[in-house]
């Protein structure tokens, strides 16, 4: 039934987009000066509705249109129900981007839908891989299955598959050298932190602590120049686990936070950042929150 209601609150809002002649853009407002308005609805609050240029707040342009000017809107994305999407759930992504593919001509939709498909595929079963590989082959423009059709064919999901990798011994220097890297960023030394995270061991030895912090995490940390509260926290956290070490020792990977961790062995054949660049979409980045996709953490659930 619930199912059946999404078919007509889309089949509705299609009817509407096309009654209004404005199919080919994405949310859509009406001013009684007779003019539209295109982008993405990013709020409504009693001074007026705000209006986006994009989904993504890098890069994004807003505007402010009071409630006197507007005639009429039409949302076509739920960015609150964007912003529930987790990677335990992929059939949420799946089925989301399903009833995006239902305004193939609104561009914001359109591009929101191939992001999540491919995340689909990195996050799914087998069903919603494939799934998600047919809706692709179909919505992928000719330029696009050119550069991106290796990818649709050659699975995140095969790396689950793969044998499992030898184990890595964490040594006394790789925990001295990971507990230089805490005090880099938490004293604001980035170019120490820059020189540490180069070290391929530090990523691996991590790799035990992923449910603490993760490496993407990191990484973002110090690229930003950044430090949140909350993040000071997680590395004060570690710091702590970090004193009781015995090494040499064997370092293994959470396996409910595999995903975020950040490892190069999580990665699509032939190549994860080759896919990155062509397609502009990181699979990794699966939780959409305050307008930017980010790699999960372990205490997501916990937090929503």
């Amino acid at each position: 039934m619930k199912h059946v209601f999404s078919l007509l609150a889309a089949f509705l809002c299609f009817s509407l987009l096309a009654n209004r002649h404005a199919i080919g853009f994405a949310d859509v407002v009406w001013l009684k000066s007779g003019e539209q308005r295109f982008g993405a609805i990013v709020s409504e609050t009693s001074a007026g509705l705000l209006l986006a240029d994009r989904l993504e707040t890098p890069g994004q342009t807003s505007e402010l249109i009071p409630w006197s000017d507007i005639d009429d809107r039409l949302r076509t994305i739920d960015i609150e129900r964007l912003s529930r999407l987790e990677p335990h759930t992929p059939y949420a992504y799946l089925e989301l981007a399903d009833e995006l593919a239902r305004f193939p001509q609104d561009q914001v939709a359109n591009q929101l839908m191939k992001r999540l498909y491919f995340i689909c595929l990195f996050l799914g079963d087998d069903a919603v891989q494939q799934s998600a590989e047919l809706a692709l082959r179909s919505a992928l423009e000719p330029s696009e299955h050119t550069s991106l059709a290796p990818w649709l064919t050659m699975r995140g999901g095969s790396t689950r598959e793969q044998p499992a990798d030898e184990p890595f011994l964490a040594t006394r220097t790789d925990i001295t050298d990971l507990q230089k890297l805490i005090r880099a960023i938490r004293s604001e030394a980035w170019k120490d932190a820059n020189e540490l995270m180069t070290n391929t061991r530090l990523q691996a030895t991590l790799e035990h602590w992923s449910s603490i912090i993760c490496w993407t995490e990191l990484e973002g940390i110090v690229q930003r120049q950044e430090l949140s509260e909350r993040s000071l926290l997680k590395l004060l956290q570690l710091s702590e686990r970090l004193t009781d070490v015995v090494t040499p020792m064997t370092v293994t990977r959470d396996s409910s936070n595999w995903y975020a961790s950040g490892s190069r062995r999580v990665a699509w054949p032939p190549s994860l950042a080759e896919f990155i660049e062509k397609s502009g979409i990181d699979p990794r980045q699966t939780i959409f929150r305050d307008g930017v996709w980010i790699a999960p953490q372990a205490t997501t659930r916990s937090q929503k």
